[in-house]
């Protein structure tokens, strides 16, 4: 997603992740960024399904309700919790949040206006089917059968959107981020048979550096991830 401004998120708090400078059992907790835990407790969907507004239509996906495609985001403010962003997701869809542009075209996503030169253009429309949280946690806030707003019109008419909180600007992931990601990404392909070509990154849709970890071309950390997710959904990892 990163958005540009969300001075809205005071409102909602943010939780601190200490990494390189906090070391347990005598190693570094950077060491276990971005890794897959076999060991981890299955996790939890909680839904918190947005009322319908500017960021849920309530339009169905394109093929009678059945993804296409799963479309991989990082939330791009780094230390905030799924519910903090799924709280966002509230605030655009009911009217809280507007869409604000500066005179020399830049746009932002705000509470209240950014100042003078800035043009209040509409409603914020922003959303996710689901959001990954720095301990793991899920939150779904659309429907899989209907239209998250994204990525583009072609890819929110066919794919399942999951953003994914990060600890840095780098958008590296906790231990259970990573693993709660590879867990739901293998769960969404098997149960909607998404051939692994059709997971995405947003980077693929727009060229966007999201998520920050996985963008780019011959993104070797991108190439593992569908490894991870490729091995949990075949069985051979549990």
């Amino acid at each position: 997603m990163n958005i540009k401004s969300r001075k809205a998120f005071g409102l909602i708090g943010t939780l601190l992740v200490v990494l390189s400078l906090v070391l347990v059992n005598g190693t570094s907790q950077a060491a276990s960024l971005n890794t897959f835990r076999k060991s981890q407790a299955a996790y939890k969907v909680t839904k918190s399904i947005m009322p319908y507004g500017s960021s849920r239509s309530g339009a169905v996906l394109n093929n009678k309700g059945k993804p296409e495609y799963i479309v991989v985001h990082y939330v791009g403010n780094p230390n905030t919790t799924a519910k903090g962003n799924a709280n966002w997701f509230s605030m655009c869809n009911n009217g809280n949040v507007r869409k604000y542009q500066s005179t020399n075209g830049t746009v932002v996503y705000d509470v209240k206006s950014p100042g003078k030169g800035w043009k209040d253009i509409g409603k914020c429309a922003v959303s996710a089917h689901y959001v990954v949280g720095l301990k793991g946690e899920v939150i779904q806030c659309v429907p899989d059968n209907e239209r998250a707003v994204h990525a583009n019109t072609y890819y929110n008419q066919r794919s399942i959107g999951i953003e994914t909180c990060h600890v840095d600007s780098k958008g590296n992931y906790t231990q259970e981020t990573y693993t709660t990601t590879v867990r739901l990404v293998a769960a969404l392909a098997k149960k909607y048979n998404i051939p692994q070509k059709k997971i995405i990154r947003h980077y693929d849709v727009t060229g966007k550096n999201c998520p920050a970890l996985f963008a780019g071309e011959k993104n070797a950390k991108w190439d593992k991830f569908l490894s991870d997710v490729n091995a949990v959904r075949t069985g051979k990892v549990k």
